[in-house]
């Protein structure tokens, strides 16, 4: 597999928040977007030959592991994610043990299917350089940490990957937490949904410790699970959205104006996790001419060497008076639009 460089260098971030049966809108939009690259090279683009880092969060997580770990296409990552929902959502009500436990099984039915040991550990090379990072709660759902396919200084965690597909996904009230370690020093993980369901600022600066100080950000790709209405009454999975949205307005007015910096999330009233309204949802939403150009400029921009800096994305977004900022802005006039 060969790597797609941007023009002149510069690394690309692909960042997922959670979202349950709802990442299948991610894998979605990501299905758009390298349908048109694969047009333009002529060739089939894995985004793992694309993205240099992929972060995600709860069932993001999972689709994060489908992606950049097992190396797969976005249509077939698609189908496989679909699967896995399928199994573990099924109209019956299920426990969180049982819940967990399909997860478990059908996920190791997938790496029989791709030709991977079950024990197969998740921090092994690969092939592509494409790193894979994971959040995770570990008693306080305030911190977040990280599972990594890496080596990271300071990072001693390494753990299989059916473990990590486990602790990802081990939001309370759906999946059971992970036990992890010997009993005289167990540390309990489950899903960090509930304090960083839109990780994009986690991302970066996991991308500040991994590719250094200053390294250039040619791409910073936020994907959503959908901004959808407050149902009557605040359910969890409601007030989880509304924080999400939060959050989500809060990196626009933070990163809004740097070129590099493009969020798609679809707008659905799907409640629960019904795969087939998701799917339409979905799918009704790259129908729109603004999100059909705003694609292509994702292309546009991110095939260019990178103007921003892992440092600028984390400490401070450029304003108008940013030196950098308007010598570039006429570059990538596009966005601004």
């Amino acid at each position: 597999m060969d790597f797609v460089e941007p023009d002149g260098g510069g690394i690309r971030l692909l960042t997922l928040d959670g979202g349950d049966a709802h990442g299948i809108s991610q894998l979605i939009i990501l299905r758009a977007l390298m349908a048109r690259l694969e047009h333009d090279l002529g060739r089939v683009v894995r985004p793992c030959e694309y993205f240099d880092h992929i972060t995600g969060v709860g069932s993001s997580g999972v689709i994060a592991i489908l992606l950049g770990v097992l190396q797969m296409a976005a249509d077939e990552a698609l189908r496989n994610f679909c699967l896995i929902c399928f199994n573990v959502f099924p109209p019956e009500d299920l426990t969180d043990e049982e819940r967990s436990q399909r997860l478990i099984n059908i996920f190791e039915e997938i790496l029989d299917q791709v030709n991977i040991d079950r024990d197969e550990r998740l921090r092994r090379e690969r092939g592509p350089r494409c790193r894979v990072s994971l959040c995770y709660s570990s008693g306080d759902l305030r911190v977040c940490h990280m599972f990594r396919n890496y080596e990271l200084r300071g990072a001693d965690t390494d753990l299989s990957i059916i473990e990590a597909v486990a602790s990802v996904w081990a939001t309370p009230g759906l999946f059971s937490p992970v036990k992890m370690g010997p009993v005289y020093m167990q540390q309990t993980i489950t899903s960090a949904v509930y304090g960083y369901n839109n990780p994009t600022t986690e991302a970066i600066k996991e991308a500040h410790a991994v590719f250094g100080n200053g390294a250039r950000v040619s791409l910073l790709l936020s994907l959503g699970s959908g901004r959808r209405p407050p149902a009557a009454g605040f359910s969890e999975r409601t007030v989880r959205t509304l924080v999400t949205d939060i959050e989500a307005e809060s990196n626009q007015r933070r990163f809004g104006k740097l070129p590099v910096y493009f969020r798609f999330s679809y707008e659905g009233n799907v409640e629960g996790n019904n795969s087939s309204d998701i799917l339409s949802q979905a799918r009704n939403y790259l129908q729109s001419i603004v999100i059909q150009e705003r694609l292509d400029a994702v292309l546009k921009i991110a095939s260019l060497q990178g103007d921003s800096s892992t440092t600028r994305l984390y400490l401070v977004a450029p304003n108008e008076t940013d030196p950098d900022y308007v010598a570039n802005k006429g570059k990538y006039k596009i966005v601004f639009q």
